[in-house]
């Protein structure tokens, strides 16, 4: 059969292309940046541009397709983001009428039996919108998805490896139905194109029905990690959004509606299920083993992505999701003068402002026995991926008409891992530059190390930037 994945670049989606690459279907995926997916590497993967609030392009991505897997939501996206999915799935529902469809497969959110949150009303309307089409749909509801970039188990680990003490609000108590990445994923591969499954909405779970302050400590014993945990009734979800916020990684617009998602018991019944499809599905346990052991084998990654364990330095320890400080500025500047400047930067060069605080950086690394900055840079005006540069290494360079990237990997001693990006953006007459800090924290030791240096960042970065549009 012909398939498409829509929402082929968030977390799901990705996974699940990965798993049906080694099915006889064939496979396209679809994004409105189609630049994400290029840079994904995916052989024998037919790419579409595909825009949710572009009809004629849905209609395009449509031609020739018998199956549509449909992952997405607009959380990222802020607090209108309920507004935007109901608008991409009506959309979406009237390309699919002029379609050829046979089934449209949609992974819904596990449902309370009252008052649920406003993601996941989101992620219920979407269903209901797409089933008032003409095409057959499937509906898979899950609670918390555990495998490593997940948000809401990376909102476990980095509670685990950030605390050791927790005064926890109320719903930490609430019961939900974990599944394993791998387990949901061959639902979702096995209810393609099963007649039985037609128009109907079920819901899928691992074996294990458990509190949310259990995931947390059954995690810290998977990793060995010391954990004590005090709940108390007085903290509202929406401070818990902003407590998560300062002692995880996960970025607060997906933290915020997930936790308001945590107020309530969301347990399924899995039944109907396992009456059609009959695989063997995986404890809580199991499931953490699982996660932590499919990265701990991932192969080196060809791009930056967030939480890449590549660019974390292959240590678990370090948060998937990254803290970050970021300035932009748009200039009129030539490109090729301006990114001459980047490519520049380091060694005889120097960092272009407060050189003498990046000194100073290098002779306290030297201090703690790391390399500080005697290493310069193999060439005054040349860089390619692999070369040191100061108490960096280039992970990436991208040079293409319109975006030019340079990522840096940190080599100095910190706790946690530590990247800088810069970017040019071409948009229309003008160019776009962009200077990224982002860290993943290891350990409360990382997140003060972070929030420590956050008044140093903003006045580096900031001046650093304006130099670089001086001096090109």
């Amino acid at each position: 059969m012909n398939i498409l994945v829509i929402g082929s670049s968030g977390y799901i989606g990705s996974h699940l292309i990965d798993r049906l690459k080694d099915t006889s279907h064939s496979i396209s995926a679809s994004s409105r940046n189609i630049q994400v997916i290029e840079s994904r590497d995916w052989q024998d993967v037919n790419l579409v541009f595909c825009d949710l609030f572009d009809e004629s392009s849905i209609e395009n991505a449509l031609h020739n397709i018998d199956i549509v897997f449909y992952f997405v939501h607009s959380m990222a996206a802020g607090g209108d983001f309920d507004a935007l999915d109901r608008q991409a799935a009506e959309n979406f529902k009237s390309a699919a009428n002029k379609s050829n469809l046979q089934q449209i497969i949609y992974l819904g959110g596990l449902q309370p039996l009252s008052d649920p949150s406003k993601h996941l009303s989101s992620r219920k309307e979407t269903g209901d919108i797409l089933r008032q089409s003409n095409v057959a749909v499937t509906e898979l509801r899950a609670g918390v998805v555990v495998g490593a970039g997940s948000a809401g188990f990376e909102m476990i680990r980095d509670l685990v490896y950030h605390l050791r003490f927790m005064i926890t609000p109320k719903w930490v108590r609430s019961m939900t139905q974990p599944i394993a990445l791998h387990d949901l994923l061959e639902y979702l591969v096995q209810i393609i194109g099963k007649n039985d499954a037609y128009n109907q909405i079920y819901d899928v779970a691992g074996t294990s029905t458990i509190r949310y302050q259990d995931m947390l400590k059954e995690f810290a014993n998977v990793v060995g990690r010391p954990l004590i945990i005090f709940p108390v009734p007085l903290i509202s979800p929406r401070l818990s959004s902003y407590w998560l916020d300062l002692v995880t990684a996960v970025p607060k617009q997906i933290a915020k509606p997930l936790v308001n998602g945590l107020r309530n018991d969301l347990v399924g019944d899995d039944a109907a299920i396992k009456k059609i499809i009959k695989i063997p599905l995986m404890n809580y346990k199991e499931s953490i083993q699982s996660a932590l052991d499919d990265e701990k084998n991932k192969l080196l990654s060809s791009r930056w992505t967030e939480g890449a364990i590549f660019f974390r330095q292959y240590n678990p320890e370090n948060s998937f999701f990254s803290k970050e400080y970021t300035v932009k500025v748009n200039t009129d500047i030539d490109a090729k003068k301006l990114w001459n400047v980047v490519a520049s930067i380091g060694g005889e060069n120097g960092w272009y402002y407060l050189n003498v605080l990046w000194k100073i950086r290098g002779l306290l690394d030297r201090l703690v026995g790391g390399i500080g900055l005697r290493r310069g840079r193999r060439h005054p005006t040349q860089l390619r991926v692999g070369d040191t540069l100061d108490f960096f290494r280039v992970g990436k360079i991208e040079t293409k008409t319109d975006t030019k990237s340079l990522i840096l990997l940190a080599e100095m001693k910190v706790p946690g891992a530590a990247i800088l990006e810069f970017k040019l953006n071409k948009i229309g007459d003008l160019n776009e530059f962009i200077t990224t800090a982002r860290y993943h924290p290891s350990g409360t030791i990382g997140l003060l190390y972070w929030y420590t240096l956050l008044p140093v960042h903003s006045i580096l970065f900031k001046g650093m930037a304006k130099r670089i549009l001086k001096n090109a």
